[in-house]
């Protein structure tokens, strides 16, 4: 599937095991945006770690604290009813090393260099995590950076 990242990354959620929610993807689309997902994060991974030896930060790896949410655990955590999460098309990550502004500077750096096509990259609470959407409901990449 993927060097650095496991499904269950992507699809995990403590709050829906103890608001007894299924949060299992149910559609091939959804399963297919979510290996997309990882692909993509696995060139940024890839590149995070080159840069954290670069730069001598230790610990390249990158934490997924937030991916698929079903529409059930989706309403229930209050999120946006267009999120880009309940279809599998995004995720939230942190550095391991606490070098969340710069992964966001690789992470954008990756998307353009490589011409990944992408919705939204996001500095989320000032670089408290990074937000990543694939596409949105209706399949737009508008490749939209904010920070």
């Amino acid at each position: 599937m993927a060097k650095y990242f496991v499904w269950s990354e992507f699809t995990r959620s403590t709050r829906s095991v103890e608001l007894c929610i299924n949060n299992e993807p149910f559609s091939d689309v959804i399963q297919d945006n979510i290996l997309e997902l990882m692909k993509v994060m696995d060139v940024i991974r890839e590149a995070w770690t080159y840069y954290c030896k670069e730069n001598y930060y230790e610990d390249p790896r990158i934490f997924i604290t937030s991916g698929y949410r079903s529409f059930a655990l989706n309403q229930a955590l209050n999120g946006s009813p267009t999120s880009a999460h309940r279809i599998g098309a995004a995720c939230d990550f942190e550095a391991a090393n606490g070098h969340n502004e710069d992964l966001f500077k690789v992470a954008n750096e990756v998307l353009n260099v490589h011409n990944i096509p992408f919705d939204q990259l996001i500095d989320e609470n000032n670089y408290d995590w990074i937000h990543l959407g694939l596409k949105n409901d209706d399949d737009e990449r508008r490749k939209m950076i904010m920070h």
